[in-house]
């Protein structure tokens, strides 16, 4: 599992195209946050969909809770009313 920022988009995505040897491993992107969304994060729906179980646009706060008992992650994406836009769940 990765983790990163600064992308203007959030996603969870493969870090390697299906047949590729790291197609296992995630990464999770944190954002949009202050900033609009970065135009690239449209692809997660189109020409790179197999590689992102989730893509959003829309302005959030990324929120992740471990569980170290059930090894697990669980993460939303919490947009500022309050709505979550989207979650994930991963065993770790």
């Amino acid at each position: 599992m990765f983790v990163a920022g600064d992308y203007h988009f959030g996603c969870v995505t493969h870090i390697d195209r299906v047949g590729g040897p790291h197609v296992n491993r995630r990464e999770v992107l944190m954002g949009p946050a202050g900033n609009g969304p970065n135009s690239h994060w449209e692809r997660a729906a189109t020409e790179d969909a197999a590689m992102f179980e989730f893509a959003t646009g829309t302005r959030n706060t990324t929120v992740f809770t471990l569980d170290p008992f059930a090894d697990t992650l669980h993460v939303e994406w919490v947009a500022a009313d309050g709505v979550v836009v989207g979650t994930y769940d991963l065993d770790v």
